[in-house]
């Protein structure tokens, strides 16, 4: 297992990529957790999504199941935007 690595902080109306908040080359497992009180928009993808993209998934909030998300080694980058009005931090552990 890797290092812990300090959460992240994930913006409203705009994309941003985990892996260059997180320092995990994108292609690497990952393990996501929303500790935020928003849900968050996640998507995985080669370029950022646009600002209005409403597709891929929801991460809830916790304690609920969703709001945990396991990425596989091979993915492209994972991009990821709040629900909310504010920045939320968010958790990205290397999982290989």
């Amino acid at each position: 297992m890797a290092d812990t690595i300090p959460d992240v902080a994930v913006t409203p109306n705009t994309y941003v990529s985990l892996n260059s908040l997180s320092g995990v080359a994108a292609g690497t497992a990952v393990l996501i957790t929303n500790k935020g009180t928003s849900p968050i928009r996640l998507q995985i993808a080669a370029a950022q999504p646009s600002d209005g993209d409403t597709g891929g998934e929801l991460m809830m909030v916790l304690p609920a199941n969703t709001a945990i998300k396991s990425i596989p080694a091979g993915e492209s980058e994972v991009w990821a935007m709040t629900i909310g009005y504010v920045d939320m931090p968010v958790s990205v552990q290397d999982n290989t």
